[in-house]
């Protein structure tokens, strides 16, 4: 088989900005192609995606946002299906428990909203696409631990 392909990734970072907060931006984009000897394409790779996220930074609290853009898969490989584009949105808010008598950045409670545009994702890596799609709109609470 032969595969080409590539990804390219940038970061800019604002100490003490707008709003008072540190800001931090990132980007990626990243792409692969592959073809069997036999000419066929080669299953199961992933499509041209763009991730984009921004994160607003004070001393004990964070808002973040990030958003994938993937193009559609149309050359799925023998056997696949082909998979539709999709975008889809996370948010996350964090603070540093900290506030709370703890050692600082020891322990951080989060909350994220994983797909707020609820978009049906089907991810070309998967081997369960044709079957079940990927998470739809959902809300996560959690505890983030450092030792």
């Amino acid at each position: 088989a032969d595969f080409l392909g590539g990804e390219i990734y940038g970061a800019l970072y604002f100490d003490d900005a707008a709003l008072g907060a540190d800001w931090s931006f990132d980007a990626s984009l990243d792409f692969v192609s592959a073809e069997l000897d036999s000419g066929e394409n080669v299953p199961y790779l992933p499509p041209v995606t763009l991730n984009a996220g921004a994160e607003a930074a004070w001393d004990s609290f964070s808002l973040g946002a990030a958003i994938t853009l993937a193009g559609e898969q149309d050359d799925p490989g023998l056997g696949q299906l082909p998979t539709d584009s999709y975008t889809t949105l996370d948010l996350r808010a964090e603070a540093d428990l900290a506030l709370l008598g703890l050692p600082e950045n020891t322990a951080s409670a989060f909350l994220e909203a994983r797909n707020v545009t609820d978009e049906e994702v089907r991810h070309a890596t998967s081997v369960l696409k044709d079957i079940v799609p990927a998470p739809g709109q959902n809300i996560r609470a959690g505890l983030k631990l450092t030792f």
